[in-house]
């Protein structure tokens, strides 16, 4: 059963010009949120077609987040302009993505600009808090500290009877009354399927500390003209195929550079094919896909350009796939003659991980279909080069095989210690086993980490299993089991060389631990070397096949919460 909002709200007719009633609302279930998609993203229409001046059509799909007050039919309009009485306020709105791959994404600078030339009301540098998480979630909260029940200026909830164009007028039995709260500005991916959701409204009067949610959280408005109903799923549209002058641009890959760390630089260039005039390129979006068959290092952008998303997947044993979605709106237009080309960025990548892996990696452009450009000419999509594929191999140790380790899988997790008056957390790493358990003969086993880690954290010791002796027994290899390098980041070196000595696999036996002092966060943790040689007469030294799926991280100090 949901609360009572406490307080009866009786309407006295108050004129639309001079100063605002302070009335509170009496009954929650009366107050939604109204979540308006306020124009699609579609042609290639002016910048700023909508409220918010500084969203683009083409790209951009806005919405538009209102409270929305019902009652009795008899109230009239004039009486429908009043600031809300409130001791606090809280909603929360989330972007829910039914379709596609999940590129569309809250742009956080558009719409917190678009906050400012739109509704332009509250004061989020001191009064009132406006947050945008990485999950695509909005919220706002009004806390009412003042003596004033309608709370400061900059933070006054102010109502009126005037809809929202294009919605759908209030029902013939009731009368309506609308606040803007906040405009959400979306980078919309085409082909993917959006649509608005209310995850909570909650509303107390001013004197009140318990407050009430609401039994409906949104309103469904319904479709407008202009307007649609935000709660709606709505599809993006791809752009047009290109033509005339559009059609002489082309993305393609340029030139590669090898730097002496292993790492690739790769250009991405825009070129420009026979033409006529001077074309002015204003947004591009794109897509680069990088399929490496061993884990590499992640790609960084030392152009500093960068994608607006990176989105990094497993595949088979130690291979990864990234997607690099560029979205590039250029603030000074490229201009570019006939048989011009520019380079839009640098791709940075590799060594692999381990760096003594054999690997090979492929790049590409891919989805040519939900690619976009807008030019001085008109907005259509852009032709993604099907020659130009870079293949990068090198040679190294391979994966091992079966035969030389028989289902197993060279794991790193961190873990956050609960035992001990200030436990830290800790790395555990090693061979475990993915069928029965069991041991296996090796000879040598080594590996390099390189531990990620901030606060005051400091590598103590390794420690091994119980059933395991840390003495290397073969000649060349008379190094302790294990050395580190201290510093920003820390490298632990593990090398352990058996004359046909055993692993044994049962429940965790096969982990190493490596233990810290002091309180911090272990953020991850890079594989930079790791060789396994099971039989001394073999000369096959392998890499063992990495696990990467839940691996624990980040891994922190326990923290002291309460008041």
């Amino acid at each position: 059963m949901l609360l009572s909002c406490f307080y009866f709200l009786s309407f006295v007719s108050t004129p639309v010009f001079g100063q605002l009633e302070c009335k509170p609302i009496d009954d929650c279930d009366n107050l939604r949120l109204l979540l308006v998609r306020e124009y699609p993203d579609s042609a290639c229409q002016a910048v700023g077609s909508g409220s918010c001046g500084n969203a683009d059509p083409f790209h951009e799909v806005v919405y538009r987040v209102f409270l929305h007050f019902e009652t009795d039919s008899s109230v009239s309009d004039s009486e429908l302009y009043f600031m809300l009485d409130y001791s606090w306020l809280n909603a929360t709105v989330n972007l829910i993505n039914t379709g596609g791959e999940g590129y569309s994404y809250i742009n956080k600078e558009a719409t917190k600009e678009c906050l400012k030339t739109g509704s332009g009301q509250w004061d989020t540098d001191n009064l009132v808090i406006f947050e945008i998480s990485d999950n695509n979630e909005v919220a706002i909260q009004l806390e009412n500290e003042t003596s004033s029940p309608c709370g400061a200026s900059g933070a006054q909830i102010q109502f009126t009877p005037d809809a929202p164009a294009g919605v759908s007028n209030c029902s013939v039995t009731s009368n309506c009354a609308y606040a803007e709260l906040f405009p959400i500005v979306v980078q919309a991916y085409p082909g993917e399927t959006l649509r608005l959701e209310c995850k909570v409204l909650q509303y107390a009067p001013s004197g009140e500390i318990d407050g009430c949610d609401t039994s409906s959280c949104s309103l469904n408005s319904g479709t407008g003209n202009v307007n649609t109903n935000g709660i709606s799923n709505y599809t993006v549209p791809s752009a047009a195929s290109p033509t005339g002058e559009n059609g002489t641009l082309e993305i393609s890959f340029g030139d590669t550079l090898y730097n002496v760390d292993g790492t690739y630089d790769i250009e991405v260039v825009l070129n420009r094919k026979d033409g006529t005039g001077n074309l002015e390129i204003e947004y591009l979006e794109f897509m680069v896909e990088v399929n490496a068959e061993i884990a590499v290092s992640d790609p960084s952008f030392p152009s500093s350009n960068g994608p607006a998303a990176v989105r990094k997947t497993a595949g088979a044993g130690n291979a990864v796939i990234y997607q690099l979605y560029y979205v590039m709106s250029f603030d000074t237009a490229i201009t570019m003659a006939p048989d011009d080309d520019t380079v839009l960025d640098i791709i940075r990548i590799g060594p692999p991980m381990p760096f003594n892996q054999e690997f090979e990696m492929v790049f590409k452009l891919v989805n040519e279909d939900d690619s976009r450009v807008r030019t001085d000419e008109g907005c259509s999509k852009v032709k993604l080069s099907a020659d130009t594929v870079l293949f990068f191999n090198d040679s190294g140790n391979p994966v091992c095989t079966n035969l030389e380790l028989d289902h197993k899988v060279f794991r790193v997790e961190g873990r956050e210690d609960t035992s001990g008056t200030c436990p830290a957390p800790f790395v555990r790493f090693g061979l475990v086993s993915t069928g029965m358990p069991d041991e296996i003969e090796f000879d040598y086993f080594e590996c390099q980490l390189l531990i990620h880690a901030t606060g005051q954290l400091n590598i103590s010791e390794v420690v091994f299993p119980s059933n395991w002796t840390c003495e290397n027994q073969l000649t060349g290899c008379d190094t302790t089991c294990w050395d580190l390098e201290q510093g920003p980041d820390k490298v632990v070196h593990v090398r352990m060389c058996r004359d046909s000595s055993i692993i044994q696999f049962p429940t965790d036996s096969a982990f190493m631990e490596i233990h810290f002092t002091g309180f911090g966060c272990i953020d991850g943790v890079d594989v930079q070397l790791l060789r396994f040689n099971r039989d001394e007469d073999s000369s096959i030294t392998c890499v063992p096949i990495i696990n990467l799926e839940n691996q624990g991280f980040p891994a922190c100090s326990p923290e002291i919460k309460g008041t």
